[in-house]
């Protein structure tokens, strides 16, 4: 009778000591997890924030090109010969099908 008091009172130090140890890496695991969340939005602020300025950049370019190129050109045109000129420039596997494209692609595809 005594030994089974004894091994209660063991297995109940052991479990208050594993339910500290378990609390202890739950705090850690959500303190870590949140500030990863937070670095995370930082970077994704930042990567937006750039993003955000160069989308501010790239249609200053196209407005003045429509607006002052000697030449007239159709907005369309301009902005589908940008992203094709932007990919080209990645690898040669990357492309940009025209709406007007896109099914013959397909229909090429699914052969």
């Amino acid at each position: 009778m005594r030994s089974q008091e004894k091994l209660r009172h063991v297995l109940k130090a052991l479990s208050s000591r594993i339910q500290k140890r378990y609390k202890l890496v739950g705090k850690v695991v959500v303190v870590a997890a949140v500030v990863m969340l937070g670095v995370s939005a930082l970077l994704a602020s930042d990567l937006f924030s750039s993003i955000s300025s160069n989308i501010r950049i790239y249609n200053n370019v196209i407005r003045n090109v429509l607006t002052e190129y000697v030449d007239e050109i159709e907005s369309e045109e301009l902005i589908t010969m940008s992203i094709e000129g932007m990919l080209d420039n990645l690898d040669p596997y990357t492309v940009f099908i025209r709406k007007k494209d896109q099914t013959a692609v397909t229909m090429h595809l699914r052969r």
